[in-house]
């Protein structure tokens, strides 16, 4: 059985019984990519929408601007542009290649943010 806790070094680790050895080995995750897939399913429902008419989708500076600032709206610690790229993976969204499109108030304060003479 799986167990969880926090290492010395900031990283999650998970604990898996041995059955052979009877004692526990333990495998380190950074904690920025445990954080990343804890949020990204909400920031994801709501930030950005499916647009299959559309030429091009989301540059990976638009998303992880988007994603920025779904964090500062929803009072959550940002994680690194590389967590959110492996983050999207998993949901099967490539951060190169995709249909999405901006929604709700993360756009708006995305877009004003990129644009003050808007502000």
């Amino acid at each position: 059985m799986p167990r969880q806790g926090h290492n010395r070094f900031g990283s999650t680790a998970v604990a898996v019984q041995a059955k052979q050895l009877g004692t526990p080995s333990f495998v380190a995750f950074p904690m920025e990519v445990v954080i990343a897939h804890e949020h990204i399913t909400a920031f994801l429902g709501e930030s950005v929408s499916a647009d299959p008419g559309a030429e091009q989708g989301l540059t990976r500076d638009e998303l992880y601007g988007l994603y920025t600032s779904w964090c500062l709206l929803n009072q959550q610690s940002p994680s690194t542009a590389h967590a959110l790229w492996a983050a999207l993976r998993e949901h099967r969204i490539n951060p190169d290649h995709n249909a999405l499109s901006m929604t709700g108030p993360a756009a708006t304060d995305y877009i004003l943010s990129s644009a003050p003479s808007l502000s």
